[in-house]
């Protein structure tokens, strides 16, 4: 049980990661097509 908890959190949490990453893009790519 252990191990399944650990692969599961350590798979998670990139998910995340990227998903903070994806908002940060698109709040960018936003302020670029609103500037044009």
């Amino acid at each position: 049980m252990e191990r399944n908890n650990r692969i599961s959190a350590g798979k998670e949490a990139p998910m995340k990661i990227i998903k903070k990453r994806n908002i940060k893009i698109r709040r960018g790519f936003m302020r670029k097509t609103m500037t044009f």
